[in-house]
C-alpha cells in the first residue's frame, strides 16, 4: 500500500469519528432537552416528571463524562479532567431549581491532599459533589470497579482521573486505597468519599467502612467530614421532587498525624459521630424552615460560599 493510500485512509478514518462524534453530540443534545421539557410537565405527583428529573442528572454525568473524552486524551488520568465535567454537569441545578448554601466553604480550599467525607442520601449528591469542585480543584472520587465496563462511561472516567475499587476483593480494595494515598500525599489530591459506602434513603447515617480512614492515618492525611442537610424537597414514595435549598456544612479537618492503624476504628467512630451531629442539626433547620413557604419559595443564587 502506497503512503498516499494510507493517508487518505487515515483521512477517511478521522472524517468518519469527527462525523460520528457530532451525529452523539446532537442526539445527546436532543435527549437531554427531551429529558428536561418531561422535567417540568405534570402534577407535583407526576411519576414521568420525577423520573425525568433523575434522569437528567445520570443521563448529564454519564454523556457529559463520554462526550468529554477527546479532552482526557490530551492528558489522561489528571484529576483536573473531573474539574471540566463538573462544570457541565452542575447546570442540571438550574433546570432542576435546587440551589445550594456551603458553610464554611474555605475549608476546601486549603492545597493540602486528604479524604473528605461526605454523607451518602441520593444521586443529587452528584450534583453536590460537582458544584463543590470550584472550591475543591484537584480532587477525585472512587467509584466501585463494575462501573468500569459500562461502555463508553466506565473508560471515559477512568481517562478523567477516577479510580475504581473492587468492593468483592478486600486484597484488592486495600491496593486501590494505597494508589490513592499515593495521590494524597505525593501529588495534594483530595479524594472525595461515601464512608457509608451506599445511599441511605432514611435520616440518620449508616455505619461507616473503616477502609478510608485507615487509608488516611497511614498517609498520614487530614480528614474533612462534610455534611448535606435533608432533601426534604424529594420523596420517592409520592414521587415528589420540587425546587429545594440544600444546606452543605464543611467541619474543620480531623488531623491523622499522631494517629497509629490501631486508631482506626477511634477515628471512624469520631467522624461519625461528628457528621451526625451535624446532620441532626441541620436536619431541624431545615424541617422548621421549609414549612415556611417565604423561605421555600426565596429566590437564591444557584451556589453561595459561606466562611
Amino acid at each position: 500500500m502506497s503512503i498516499y493510500s494510507i493517508i487518505s485512509c487515515a483521512k477517511c478514518l478521522l472524517e468518519w469519528i469527527i462525523r460520528g462524534y457530532l451525529w452523539t453530540l446532537a442526539i445527546s443534545l436532543g435527549i437531554f432537552i427531551i429529558l428536561a421539557i418531561v422535567a417540568n410537565l405534570g402534577g407535583q405527583r407526576s411519576k414521568y416528571r420525577f423520573l425525568a428529573k433523575f434522569a437528567m442528572i445520570y443521563f448529564a454525568t454519564i454523556m457529559g463524562t463520554t462526550l468529554l473524552t477527546p479532552v482526557f486524551l490530551l492528558r489522561p488520568r489528571n484529576v483536573i479532567n473531573c474539574k471540566i465535567v463538573g462544570w457541565f454537569i452542575r447546570k442540571c441545578s438550574f433546570l432542576l431549581e435546587i440551589t445550594w448554601e456551603v458553610r464554611g466553604a474555605g475549608r476546601l480550599q486549603d492545597k493540602v491532599g486528604g479524604l473528605i467525607c461526605a454523607n451518602h442520601q441520593s444521586s443529587i449528591d452528584i450534583l453536590a459533589m460537582f458544584n463543590l469542585w470550584e472550591l475543591m480543584d484537584r480532587v477525585t472520587g472512587i467509584a466501585k470497579k463494575e462501573m468500569l465496563y459500562v461502555i463508553p462511561f466506565g473508560p471515559a472516567a477512568w481517562l478523567a482521573g477516577l479510580p475504581y475499587i473492587d468492593r468483592q476483593s478486600p486484597k484488592s480494595g486495600y491496593q486501590t486505597l494505597d494508589k490513592c494515598a499515593r495521590l494524597m500525599k505525593e501529588q495534594d489530591i483530595k479524594m472525595f468519599i461515601y464512608p457509608e459506602g451506599t445511599r441511605n434513603s432514611n435520616r440518620g447515617l449508616l455505619p461507616f467502612k473503616r477502609g478510608a480512614f485507615k487509608t488516611a492515618i497511614n498517609a498520614k492525611v487530614p480528614i474533612t467530614p462534610l455534611i448535606m442537610s435533608p432533601y426534604y424537597f424529594i420523596d420517592s414514595k409520592k414521587y415528589i421532587f420540587d425546587k429545594g435549598h440544600v444546606i452543605i456544612s464543611v467541619l474543620d479537618s480531623i488531623d491523622t498525624v499522631d494517629l497509629k492503624e490501631a486508631d482506626t476504628d477511634t477515628l471512624m467512630t469520631n467522624c461519625r459521630n461528628l457528621m451526625l451531629e451535624e446532620y441532626e442539626k441541620l436536619a431541624r433547620e431545615v424541617d422548621k424552615n421549609a414549612a415556611d413557604p417565604t423561605w421555600s419559595n426565596k429566590n437564591r443564587p444557584r451556589i453561595v460560599f459561606k466562611d
